[in-house]
């Protein structure tokens, strides 16, 4: 009896233990499974059209036809640490933006109104000097691109945050910013930076900030950069009458311009106008001497030969001539007082009249 019960028991654990062997291997297969997945999603390295994409082999970048970057589509890698795969977003612009150099908000008196301060409070209120040592507030927006995905892969990208990237390159732009402004608000005159802070300021700025990136082999590019200038509220009042003042001038300065240059439209066009007229005069004129001039030359010799003769006969030509456009002749008898009309035409060719 106590072997048969030992047998059954023996049974019993044996089924046990297959059935835990098949679960083991089922999980097993299903890690398998799951590995393969995993190791096929992390072979394939999806490029976007706005991206770049790098592949380090080792830690070192794995040229493919000559190229260190991956245009748009899929490429084939193996997974880390065999090949890690960086994407650098080089299509979208970034912004950062900068008031270091501004005013903080104005002091509230009892009532809540706006009090000025008397001055500036160091650590909260921002400014920069011109050359003249003049005060100055401003802030900033920059716009830059990425342009060299390998340059900012070995000096900037960091592989252990790749999700912070931007954030760190904001952080370095945005203290090469402050240099840049520093720098060349110091180099200008107040008036270049209060009145042409679009121009040459911006500029300057711009130059000081890119030659900086450069230097530091970023790979980044300033495509545009935005700024607001403010004068002390100390002086705000004055900057403003002058502000008036000048936009007043250039208002009734281009009004004069404008007039005067109606003015002298117009008498270009009645210049024109009047040498148009001349010409055509002169070409009448021209043209009226030219045919006299045709007919004396035909005429001279005729009279050279008899001028006695000539002068009979251009007379009565010339007699016949204003006849000819005469309707009527008129014959006056003083002596009687009487008159002879003449009707020299018929009346189909009459002047005024048709014929019957």
């Amino acid at each position: 009896m106590s072997n048969l019960e030992s047998g059954n028991g023996d049974e019993s654990a044996a089924q046990s233990v297959a059935k835990a062997l098949k679960i083991c291997f089922s999980l097993l297969v299903v890690a398998l499974i799951a590995a393969i997945l995993y190791y096929i999603s992390e072979s394939f390295f999806k490029v976007k059209e706005s991206q770049q994409g790098i592949v380090l082999r080792f830690g070192k970048i794995m040229q493919k036809d000559g190229q260190a970057t991956r245009g748009k589509g899929l490429t084939l890698t193996l997974p880390y640490p065999i090949h890690e795969k960086i994407l650098i977003d080089t299509g979208r612009p970034q912004n950062v933006e900068m008031a270091n150099f501004w005013l903080s908000s104005l002091l509230k008196d009892d009532k809540g109104e706006d009090i000025t301060p008397p001055i500036l409070t160091p650590g909260i209120d921002g400014y920069h000097l011109t050359s003249e040592g003049f005060i100055m507030h401003s802030k900033w927006t920059v716009r830059y691109t990425i342009n060299n995905a390998v340059a900012y892969s070995e000096r900037f990208y960091d592989s252990s945050q790749p999700r912070g990237q931007e954030n760190r390159m904001n952080e370095v732009i945005g203290m090469l910013l402050q240099r840049g402004v520093t720098r060349a608000s110091a180099g200008l005159n107040m008036e270049t930076v209060w009145k042409d802070v679009n121009k040459d300021f911006v500029e300057s700025v711009r130059k000081i900030v890119q030659a900086d990136l450069d230097e530091l082999q970023t790979g980044v590019r300033i495509e545009t950069i935005f700024t607001e200038v403010a004068a002390p509220r100390q002086a705000q009042a004055s900057f403003e009458a002058v502000t008036r003042a000048e936009e007043e001038t250039s208002r009734n300065l281009a009004e004069t311009e404008g007039q005067a240059s109606r003015l002298l439209s117009q008498a270009r066009v009645e210049e024109s106008s009047q040498i148009s007229s001349a010409n055509a005069e002169k070409l009448t004129k021209v043209s009226k001497i030219a045919a006299e001039m045709e007919v004396f030359n035909k005429l001279y010799p005729e009279y050279k030969k008899d001028p006695e003769q000539f002068m009979k006969l251009y007379y009565q030509n010339r007699i016949q001539e204003i006849i000819a456009q005469v309707d009527d002749k008129i014959i006056v008898d003083k002596k009687n007082q009487r008159e002879l009309r003449i009707d020299l035409k018929p009346p189909t060719t009459r002047k005024g009249e048709k014929s019957q």
